[in-house]
């Protein structure tokens, strides 16, 4: 037996068919808001321990040193022409004093049939 039925069948034994039936209605409305009500909360209270426990990693994120090995520059968009120039020019002093000349790398290519 529901909790409905026993309240209709204790409090409404003076009420006539119609009002019970009214009486029956608004008790299901209650129960389903009820119903959405503690399903609400109970994922709420899932949501906010998540977040809390995101937070609690964050934090402990925050809380440790960065360790700088070293110092890097920031390159913008026209520094990277002159830097390879350098690098071309540097190369080319280096193959001078060596006199060896290296062969340019390629990429390996599948042959197709």
């Amino acid at each position: 037996m529901s909790l409905q039925n026993l309240i209709i069948q204790r409090d409404a034994y003076t009420l006539d068919e119609m009002s019970k039936q009214n009486l029956a209605r608004h008790l299901q409305i209650c129960t389903r808001a009820f119903q959405k009500s503690s399903a609400k909360s109970i994922l709420q209270e899932d949501r906010i321990q998540f977040l809390t426990t995101i937070n609690n990693e964050a934090k402990v994120r925050r809380s440790t040193k960065s360790l700088v090995l070293g110092k890097a520059k920031v390159m913008s968009y026209e520094d990277p022409k002159p830097a390879s120039a350098l690098v071309m020019q540097a190369s080319r002093t280096q193959i001078a004093e060596d006199e060896i000349v290296p062969e340019p790398r390629r990429a390996p290519v599948a042959q197709m049939y």
